[in-house]
């Protein structure tokens, strides 16, 4: 192929990765987006699981999109993520709430 074709190679590896990378900030930005409007509507538990989804999304991100494997190597199940995730957004919810609806 020669050197021309090594650069268009290089040129739709790179275009492959910026699309995923997007796609991948968008999702995380979506789930940001839903859990903000679930906070303000005051639904906690739906709240809860769009940040966790949104923490599992930017990890996943961060890894390459390799979160999957890494959890494998590290003998993780996704149930014990889900599970932090959801308690610290419950948690963050929570805190959310108290300073929303001080009472002084």
């Amino acid at each position: 192929m020669g050197v021309l074709g090594d650069i268009a190679d290089f040129a739709g590896d790179a275009a492959e990765w910026v699309g995923d990378e997007v796609a991948g900030v968008a999702e995380v930005a979506y789930e940001a987006g839903s859990g903000v409007v679930n906070v303000v509507q005051g639904d906690w538990e739906d709240a809860a699981e769009d940040f966790g989804q949104m923490g599992t999304k930017a990890a996943d991100v961060a890894l390459g999109g390799k979160l999957e494997d890494a959890m494998d190597f590290l003998g993780i199940e996704q149930g014990s993520i889900d599970g932090a995730l959801k308690s610290t957004g419950e948690w963050l919810g929570g805190k959310v709430y108290d300073l929303v609806h001080d009472e002084e």
